[in-house]
């Protein structure tokens, strides 16, 4: 980058540095957006839909759009979801089959995607592979469209 500092990459540090941005350049706006570049809104529905949200909630924290549960691997940069839910067991079992302990896997299926854990490594595995490369779970907004209030942001 220009300065000598890594550029950011990921979802993550992408939404983290486009609310940032947001806020910095419209301080007094209520809500920051994030959409696709494909998504058409329409924008009376959509602001519909945020008074609705809002009324009663001035100053809270607020988001609007799809949610999933992430963790981080910051060994290699890259998240892995959990989509709606996060089960600790689901990660257990990953790392325990990973680890030796093939009867973890319940099912072939689930069999075939903790190999890819260890066939594709942490890139490729929807969990992360060791507990020290990992970190979360945390709630990551995610999907075409997305609205945060501007404390969340």
């Amino acid at each position: 980058s220009e300065h000598g500092s890594p550029p950011q990459r990921g979802r993550v540090l992408t939404l983290h540095a486009w609310t940032r941005r947001a806020t910095a350049v419209c301080p007094t706006a209520r809500w920051v957006s994030k959409a696709d570049d494909d998504v058409y809104i329409v924008t009376v529905d959509w602001e519909a839909q945020l008074r609705m949200i809002a009324a009663g909630r001035e100053g809270r924290a607020m988001l609007h759009g799809k949610v999933v549960w992430h963790n981080w691997n910051v060994k290699h940069f890259v998240p892995h979801s959990f989509d709606y839910s996060y089960n600790p067991d689901n990660w257990r079992r990953v790392i325990d089959y990973l680890g030796g302990d093939e009867s973890r896997a319940r099912f072939p299926d689930e069999r075939r995607r903790f190999e890819l854990c260890r066939t594709h490594g942490a890139r490729q595995c929807e969990w992360c592979p060791a507990e020290a490369e990992c970190t979360g779970p945390f709630p990551f907004p995610t999907g075409w469209l997305i609205t945060m209030s501007a404390p969340l942001a």
